[in-house]
């Protein structure tokens, strides 16, 4: 089991990122793989939908149809093993907070934020793993800082089956913040906030954006908005969320 402290949220600090980039998407219903170029420009789209059952809320059920599902997905597009991947995970397994520093030096700033990680995660420490980005710092003013924290245990599992299956873990982030990442580069006007809906097969995600960067993140399943065993969505329901 390989050591994945520091993998969530840190995509932010690869100073020298790789000339293609390959993205895997882990949602309920399906498995997607996305390949870019140095230019960020789509080279390849694979995917493989997923039976009922083998991730339910963003919570593995199936490991073993889930590692299969995976091996698949990596010999349908041809790729060489071990294939290094940024994997995109629900925003139900991934909790976020933005939190604020005082004026620190550089030196401490490290420090500052992993004890304010450890007072306001609404996880056990010894039992999660935890990371920071900074978001916005200003001389002499408070930094506005993003914690990201995730259950260990989850995580471990997932990161064994995706090396079990000849994926490399690169880094370890929620759908909300590899979509803010990559709108970043597209939108036009950065300095204003902006607010973004996304649909998925696993529900909606509600976050916002200022700067550029990931500030607000929340998400509500498919089954939260059903009347109660109906197949249907209760578009009330939906109404209210947003």
């Amino acid at each position: 089991m390989i050591n994945i402290w520091k993998k969530i949220l840190g995509l932010a600090r690869i100073i020298n990122p790789p000339a293609k980039v390959i993205g895997l998407e882990m949602g309920n219903t399906i498995l997607r793989l996305v390949i870019l170029g140095g230019d960020r420009k789509l080279l390849k789209e694979e995917s493989i939908k997923l039976g009922r059952g083998i991730i339910e809320n963003g919570k593995i059920k199936d490991k073993t149809k889930l590692s299969e599902a995976l091996t698949k997905l990596i010999k349908q597009s041809s790729l060489r093993r071990p294939v290094s991947v940024i994997v995109s995970i629900s925003a139900s397994n991934v909790y976020l907070q933005v939190f604020h520093l005082p004026p620190v030096a550089r030196a401490r700033l490290e420090e500052s934020a992993r004890l304010n990680l450890q007072m306001i995660s609404p996880i056990n420490t010894k039992s999660a793993y935890y990371d920071w980005e900074l978001l916005d710092e200003k001389g002499g003013s408070p930094a506005d800082l993003l914690g990201a924290f995730a259950v260990s245990s989850e995580i471990d599992e997932l990161t064994d089956i995706l090396e079990e299956a000849g994926f490399s873990v690169a880094v370890i982030e929620s759908a909300p913040m590899s979509l803010a990442r990559a709108l970043g580069g597209m939108l036009p006007d950065l300095s204003n906030p902006h607010i973004c809906l996304r649909l998925s097969g696993d529900g909606l995600d509600f976050f916002i954006m200022k700067n550029g960067r990931l500030y607000f993140s929340y998400f509500v399943s498919w089954s939260s908005l059903k009347e109660g065993d109906k197949a249907d969505i209760d578009l009330g329901k939906v109404k209210e969320e947003i």
